[in-house]
């Protein structure tokens, strides 16, 4: 376990779990999110809610998940997340080659070689929604996801080849080595988590995730992190 595994955030207390009720949880958040996954999939709400933790823990974990080279997590069939300077007019006209990230700073290759550190340290986060997701099918795109055999794999899995698995496998892989639930079962979960969430983003245009952040949808999606997830992700 990393050290960024220690600091990971819980949605809710484990006697909360119980009190989310899908028959009448309807406001575009992590409750509902919870809801409709438990009753999608016939699975526990404790089950769920621990999916869509080990969902944003893994993301979190930015040191040892995210790509260096481009401050990005690409999650197939969801979107990406990528961190970039606040102010960009700078290093357009005097970087030279990669921007990285120290601490909570961008720093970057001026053009004399020299590693500097941007005028304005501060970072944004930012989402872009996959290219092949079409919004105005989210009914299909969870239809198709509740009737897939893509967790079939899950009946082989025997700990080894865990880099060769995709990204959306690793997670699932991620949250079963934290948890006590059967990979399967996390697997179609979060599936689910998937497909429920853009559900919610398309009809609501707003879905908020309690201490993560919200997903907005205008002419685009974007995620606006809180100040402390946003805190984590960078530490």
């Amino acid at each position: 376990m990393s050290s960024n595994d220690g600091a990971k955030e819980n949605l809710f207390s484990n006697s909360a779990y119980e009190n989310i009720d899908p028959k009448i949880t309807t406001e575009p958040n992590s409750a509902s999110i919870i809801a409709a996954m438990a009753d999608s999939t016939g699975y526990k709400i404790s089950s769920a809610a621990a999916v869509v933790d080990g969902f944003w823990n893994y993301i979190e974990n930015r040191k040892e998940h995210w790509r260096k080279d481009t401050n990005c997590l690409s999650i197939p069939g969801f979107g990406s997340f990528i961190i970039k300077p606040s102010e960009v007019k700078h290093f357009k006209s005097d970087k030279i080659g990669k921007i990285k990230i120290l601490g909570q700073e961008f720093i970057y290759r001026n053009k004399n070689g020299q590693w500097s550190k941007a005028p304005n340290p501060s970072v944004r986060i930012l989402f872009r929604l996959t290219p092949k997701i079409n919004l105005s099918e989210p009914n299909k795109y969870l239809q198709n996801t509740l009737s897939s055999s893509a967790s079939h794999w899950t009946d082989q899995w025997n700990d080894k080849g865990f880099k060769y698995l995709s990204l959306k496998r690793k997670i699932s892989v991620y949250i079963h080595n934290h948890s006590a639930i059967p990979l399967k079962e996390i697997d179609t979960l979060l599936a689910c988590f998937i497909a429920i969430t853009l559900k919610s983003i398309t009809t609501n245009k707003k879905t908020s995730f309690a201490r993560r952040g919200n997903f907005h949808l205008n002419k685009q999606v974007t995620f606006q992190a809180f100040k402390n997830f946003k805190e984590r992700l960078l530490s």
